[in-house]
């Protein structure tokens, strides 16, 4: 794993897994220490936003917001936990962003999380599923199993987190390993 805490830069190659942790950072527990510790043993690129020493002032809330704009691009995959707390209205907007942007060509895999007393997980499930609506219907007419959108803790938040980048690396290890056969053929 490497960690990378804003406003700290970091050039991942094409090869790396990354993943940003998006969530409440204000009047909220630090749950982003706490997902890390839980992801220690990947070989992720994590980029954590919230920072151990911030002192706010109109040029460090300009240099975050850039830093966090510039990261959630970067990242092959982003993370959204919505702690107990605070409403994080930030998060909430970041999070519509990505989710309309889910099926497109910039669209990334989303990992959501919602704390049972998130003050409002209704509105965030609601809206989740009202944006994949039409994409359930064709889910149905294929037969294809639900799968939950939603996990109400970091442990199983982070297991699918796991799951994803042991595929990843598989597929990886895979394209490689085809792309070596294929320049030896052509040898």
């Amino acid at each position: 794993m490497k960690y990378i805490e804003a406003p700290n830069e970091y050039f991942p190659n094409s090869l790396e897994t990354s993943i940003f942790l998006a969530g409440g950072i204000t009047d909220c527990p630090n749950w982003q220490l706490e997902l890390v510790e839980l992801l220690k043993e990947t070989n992720l690129v994590i980029f954590n936003p919230r920072r151990k020493d911030f002192h706010p002032s109109k040029q460090e809330n300009i240099r975050q917001i850039e830093w966090e704009f510039r990261y959630l691009q970067k990242a092959t995959a982003i993370s959204f936990w919505f702690s107990e707390g605070s409403l994080q209205p930030i998060a909430m907007f970041e999070y519509g962003k990505w989710l309309r942007n889910f099926f497109s060509k910039q669209g990334k895999p989303l990992f959501v999380g919602i704390h049972p007393e998130f003050k409002r997980k209704f509105d965030i499930e609601l809206q989740t599923n009202l944006e994949f609506a039409p994409y359930t219907a064709s889910r149905e007419a294929a037969n294809l199993p639900h799968h939950s959108l939603f996990y109400n803790d970091l442990c199983p938040l982070a297991r699918a987190i796991k799951d994803w980048v042991l595929g990843r690396e598989a597929y990886l290890e895979l394209s490689s390993l085809f792309r070596t056969l294929v320049l030896h053929k052509e040898d």
